[in-house]
């Protein structure tokens, strides 16, 4: 029997017994408590100009790109990556947390544009110019809703030659979850 140009048969496959033995690499992570330091490092000067209700396609219309500024002890101020879509960046269509908007500082690059039409990863030319406004030396971390559409664009970055990407794993849901945290273009859902 065949299946979209694929064999089929309907005897059930077996396994040898293996185990798996998971290698964090930390280094590569971001959590609540380093986050607070990055977004206040954001904050005090703004990673990029005039980009914070506009969307990937938009920037580029307007010739603004995310350009890192430098901050007081001479290093690059890092870039904050929503991988979410553009109306849950707004905080427009919030349908999964309490709270809509996302993380100040952070620029919106939608997980699902490093797809081309035939449903693969861009090439890495491709991710280049996508991401051509991002100083390839900038600390960048990337966050979506929980950690897992946000490593679509920490890859597609590495593709595209930078270095040092980071992921905030507990993203917008975890942001939310501590009273006091910033908040932009927020909308509370009850």
């Amino acid at each position: 029997m065949e299946k979209a140009g694929f064999c089929v048969d309907d005897k059930p496959v077996e396994h040898a017994p293996a185990s798996f033995t998971p290698n964090v690499q930390h280094h590569l992570l971001v959590d609540v408590n380093e986050m607070q330091r990055i977004v206040g490092a954001v904050q005090s000067k703004q990673t990029v100009e005039g980009v914070e209700e506009n969307s990937t396609a938009e920037r580029k219309e307007e010739g603004a790109a995310a350009q890192p500024a430098m901050s007081p002890d001479g290093s690059l101020t890092p870039v904050l990556i929503d991988s979410r879509s553009h109306d849950r960046y707004l905080g427009e269509d919030e349908i999964i947390d309490r709270i809509g908007g996302h993380i100040p500082g952070a620029v919106n690059f939608f997980w699902r544009d490093l797809i081309n039409e035939e449903g693969l990863f861009k090439t890495r030319a491709e991710l280049g110019k996508h991401f051509e406004g991002i100083d390839k030396d900038a600390e960048i971390v990337v966050y979506c809703g929980s950690g897992v559409s946000a490593c679509l664009n920490v890859l597609g970055l590495e593709e595209a030659g930078f270095t040092r990407v980071r992921l905030y794993v507990g993203g917008w849901s975890d942001w939310i979850s501590y009273e006091g945290h910033p908040v932009r273009a927020g909308k509370i859902r009850i």
